[in-house]
């Protein structure tokens, strides 16, 4: 990327970046392609360490690699325990931080708080946030999985100005990438994580700086529109685990798969009430002969792929669940795959004992 260098002669714009995994990763790599004489990251805050800090350990989360940049980008990680705080409103944040670094500006990358009108009040500072969906369609936590439930044919980021309301901001840029058919939450936040780190260094080099040499201020965002198409999702919004195969339509329970996979196990309870984890729904067409069969009938099961053919909804369509292990819920997890294998065995046994 090519800059001028009559453009950059003012004061370079102090950034710090806050978030966690892939999209922390991808906006600190958008962020660094910029010369540093023209914007400059200060510093980085880990949500993991900032857990850890609150709680004394981060269940459920990992310390994100920072990528490997220019700029020695682990003497960027900020410590919140060496520095006092356990939230980014906390007293010490702005005392330790904020204003000893000069920061103009807070970048948030899948953040965990909702930062309070006290704190974004403040004008030294601007807070932004990279939020993975065309706003306002899928604010709150689960855009990836809101957007993979909704049928959407394409998601993305928006840039846009953090306010009190989450995910109510003006937004500042919008870059758009297709939803594939094969996409998993997982697969879908990689994707939009490399178009953060493609399209954001664009919009910062062509409009960001230079209003910020021009003016020495940030540009505005476009306000939101509370159209039909806007929504919002929590975490009591996710469906739950257990695939509804007597009820639901076939494209529904696909999409649950993929929604929650691999962050939720989905589960089949099969007909003598042992669930199993199922890692992949796919549609088979079928052509009924006499009487549908009932929506939830087992058709076929191979132990040995750990596969079950199921009745579906639809007359002219079968389920075919793939990946099956035994799920246990006092361990929260899936047995290993030999046990759940000699499990679906058992299965001629089970019929004849009547349980299915």
């Amino acid at each position: 990327m090519v800059f001028s260098s009559s453009l950059f002669n003012a004061q370079p714009l102090r950034v710090l970046v806050a978030g966690h995994g892939p999209l922390l990763q991808a906006t600190l790599q958008a962020l660094h392609a910029l010369p540093a004489t023209a914007l400059h990251v200060c510093g980085v805050v880990d949500w993991y360490d900032v857990v850890r800090q609150r709680q004394g350990r981060a269940v459920g989360y990992q310390r994100t690699v920072l990528p490997q940049l220019p700029g020695a980008a682990k003497a960027l990680r900020l410590n919140p325990k060496a520095l006092g705080f356990s939230a980014l409103h906390h007293p010490a944040f702005k005392q330790r931080v904020l204003e000893p670094l000069g920061i103009h500006l807070v970048v948030l990358a899948t953040w965990g708080d909702i930062l309070p009108a006290s704190l974004l009040a403040d004008e030294a500072t601007a807070w932004w946030n990279v939020h993975p969906s065309l706003l306002p369609r899928h604010r709150g936590p689960n855009p990836y999985a809101a957007a993979i439930l909704a049928g959407d044919d394409q998601t993305g980021f928006s840039l846009h100005q953090v306010t009190a309301a989450v995910d109510a901001g003006p937004v500042m840029t919008q870059a758009v990438v297709p939803l594939l058919a094969e996409d998993t939450s997982e697969t879908l936040r990689q994707r939009v994580a490399a178009l953060v780190a493609q399209q954001l260094p664009l919009y910062l080099a062509h409009t960001v700086l230079p209003h910020w040499q021009g003016h020495g201020a940030l540009p505005a965002g476009t306000p939101q529109e509370e159209t039909a198409g806007m929504s919002y999702h929590t975490h009591a919004s996710l469906p739950h685990p257990v695939l509804p195969v007597a009820t639901a339509a076939p494209m529904v329970l696909q999409r649950q798969q993929r929604a929650l996979h691999p962050w939720c196990p989905v589960l089949w309870q099969a007909p003598w009430g042992v669930h199993f984890a199922v890692q992949g729904v796919v549609l088979l067409p079928y052509a009924p002969k006499g009487q549908a069969l009932p929506a939830g009938r087992v058709i076929s099961l191979n132990p040995w792929r750990g596969q079950v053919v199921l009745a579906s909804t639809a007359p002219d369509t079968l389920l075919l669940l793939n990946g099956l292990r035994r799920y246990s819920f006092t361990l929260q997890r899936a047995w290993p795959r030999w046990l759940s294998t000699a499990l679906l065995a058992c299965w001629p046994s089970q019929r004849a004992a009547g349980c299915v």
